[in-house]
């Protein structure tokens, strides 16, 4: 049985809501202190497992995100697919540097906004 770890996740202000930082069809929605499970037909939710992978992608990106603390479930996945007419998949290999995945993904403490 996987156990709970402690990450970081990038997420998207929307209109009071965050979501995920990047956006596809299939964008979850978190909310602090509660448990964010992976859409239907979705597969698992991406997290960091530093702070310093977190800061780097979120330097990478267009425009920035909020980095919260978190707590997460690893998933036994090896790959993040998202439902579209065909799935399509992301293996480790093109993953952000740091990337874990997670079935279930906690936000407890905001650590930087955007």
């Amino acid at each position: 049985m996987n156990k709970l770890r402690i990450g970081y996740k990038l997420v998207r202000q929307l209109q009071n809501k965050y979501y995920s930082a990047i956006e596809t069809i299939g964008m979850a929605e978190y909310k602090i202190n509660e448990y964010t499970k992976p859409l239907f037909h979705c597969g698992p939710l991406a997290v960091f497992e530093s702070l310093q992978d977190a800061i780097r992608f979120n330097n990478a990106l267009p425009r920035k995100c909020k980095i919260f603390e978190c707590q997460y479930l690893e998933s036994s996945a090896s790959t993040l697919w998202r439902p579209i007419e065909t799935c399509i998949g992301y293996d480790e290999a093109s993953m952000p540097k740091g990337t874990k995945l997670a079935d279930n993904v906690m936000l407890t403490e905001e650590i930087s906004s955007n």
